[in-house]
């Protein structure tokens, strides 16, 4: 899915900045639109039914793709394009021969344009059950595919936007902060430590929240992840 252009000549060659402040303006471009998600997906559908779980989490990706290009399109960052359906990448298809599916993909790739190298990738998770830790661990873990190189083993930043269903920021973040520490004592696969939790909340709206953390990997070297959370009670 490409971003408009109604001007391109007015838009920066973008290849010729730092990868760094192209991360931190597409960073800032994900707060913009998450700021307005809930009220922007409660116009178009005032009643979501959460019985699904993972139909309600395609959902929420889905509508954060359409609105993040929405405001892509309408920024200096014309230029980027990004992928929802990350599991259709061209290499990956080749590659199922002799496999019974593909492994889950990440959610979100931005690359910029006219390149196949990814500059950011983005996960969506539920905040929702006080017992599913797939947010941390698990099958579908988020934070641990970033630690076993599932996800992003080509970059060093990376976002996991969650989406608050139930209780506060200050919940989750103790939540995970506990989840993050008994893996350093329970985890067979993957070794985690204490620097491993995440940083204090931001100052933020009650309908926002941001925080980060870094995270060593098998074989490369520590990743940087930065937690977009969005009240969607």
């Amino acid at each position: 899915m490409i971003c408009n252009q109604n001007n391109p000549g007015d838009v920066p060659d973008f290849r010729l900045l730092p990868s760094g402040r192209i991360v931190e303006l597409l960073l800032n471009l994900i707060e913009r639109c998450l700021l307005t998600f809930k009220s922007d997906v409660r116009s178009l559908y005032p009643e979501i039914v959460r019985t699904e779980e993972k139909i309600i989490e395609r959902f929420y990706n889905g509508e954060f793709s359409h609105f993040f290009q929405i405001t892509v399109s309408s920024s200096d960052l014309r230029g980027l394009f990004t992928y929802h359906d990350e599991s259709s990448k061209p290499e990956d298809l080749l590659n199922r021969k002799n496999k019974r599916g593909l492994e889950r993909q990440i959610d979100f790739g931005i690359r910029l344009q006219h390149s196949r190298e990814r500059i950011l990738l983005i996960e969506g998770k539920r905040l929702h059950n006080k017992n599913d830790r797939q947010y941390v661990s698990g099958n579908t873990g988020g934070i641990c595919r970033f630690k076993r190189e599932q996800h992003g083993d080509e970059i060093d930043t990376a976002c996991i936007i969650g989406y608050m269903e139930i209780e506060s920021f200050y919940f989750w973040h103790r939540k995970i902060n506990n989840w993050i520490t008994e893996e350093q004592m329970k985890s067979e696969d993957l070794c985690w430590t204490k620097d491993e939790t995440l940083s204090s909340l931001s100052e933020s709206e009650t309908i926002f929240s941001t925080c980060t953390s870094r995270h060593a990997r098998i074989t490369k070297s520590s990743i940087l992840l930065h937690h977009f959370w969005v009240d969607m009670k």
